[in-house]
């Protein structure tokens, strides 16, 4: 569950909760990871992609570097690029060297298309969702 002290809101909406359901991928050679977003009553609300350096995965302990970019995808169809005054200043001061912020443009304005086009997120994602999860616990 979601350890937040308040509220995600995108676009005015509360898309996750504290205590709210979270599923989690995380893959080693992406420059993305994906959640997918609840309520706390379990109502999905979407995925989000938070881009990122891709994950190094040493047994029990990763390294990776937030490029502060986000892609929603709401399950109402609604696709926003989040952080992008976040991003800026990271860029502007000097935070993220030029190849990781290009990376990061080119793989939020790639999600953004895919998630508009319904090719993203990919089926292995979509079909996680809260009910399968509890049935393989």
């Amino acid at each position: 569950s979601a350890e937040l002290e308040k509220p995600v809101v995108v676009a005015g909406r509360n898309v996750l909760e504290p205590s709210a359901p979270v599923i989690w991928f995380t893959y080693p050679d992406r420059w993305y990871d994906i959640g997918l977003f609840h309520l706390a009553d379990g109502t999905f609300t979407g995925y989000y992609a938070n881009i990122l350096t891709p994950v190094q995965m040493n047994d029990d302990v990763w390294h990776t570097t937030d490029l502060c970019l986000d892609v929603w995808a709401g399950a109402d169809g609604n696709v926003e690029l989040l952080d992008q005054e976040e991003f800026a200043e990271a860029v502007e001061r000097g935070w993220m060297d030029e190849r990781c912020a290009a990376i990061a443009r080119t793989t939020a304005a790639d999600l953004m298309a895919a998630a508009v086009d319904g090719s993203w997120p990919t089926r292995e994602v979509r079909e996680w969702d809260l009910a399968r999860v509890k049935l393989s616990h």
